[in-house]
């Protein structure tokens, strides 16, 4: 079996969300400390950090690929908890298949 891919949770979705992706090891950007972090620099932390996949609701931050590849980019289409946790499952899926440079939307 393969390991868990390693996915960073922007601090613009629920921490909580991270509880609801047990096939990936998910962290959050405020557990690294790395809360108000400015894209560029965020990016450039979690690639030196090894994370694979980067989700986020910033859309300015995702369909900027330059700014984050070779990660890649789960663009949630809304960051309401609720919305966040029904949608859970797709969110993993698409963090489990996604490649790098790519850039999956999830609809929540």
């Amino acid at each position: 079996m393969s390991p868990r891919r390693r996915v960073l949770l922007d601090e613009n979705l629920a921490v909580r969300l991270r509880l609801w992706l047990p096939g990936v090891n998910a962290v959050t950007v405020e557990f690294m400390g790395w809360k108000s972090v400015r894209n560029g620099e965020l990016v450039r932390r979690a690639r030196a950090e090894g994370f694979e996949v980067l989700v986020t609701a910033d859309k300015a931050l995702a369909l900027a690929p330059r700014a984050w590849a070779p990660l890649g980019c789960v663009l949630l289409t809304s960051n309401r908890t609720a919305r966040i946790r029904a949608a859970a499952g797709e969110i993993e899926a698409a963090c489990r298949v996604i490649q790098t440079g790519e850039v999956l939307t999830v609809q929540v």
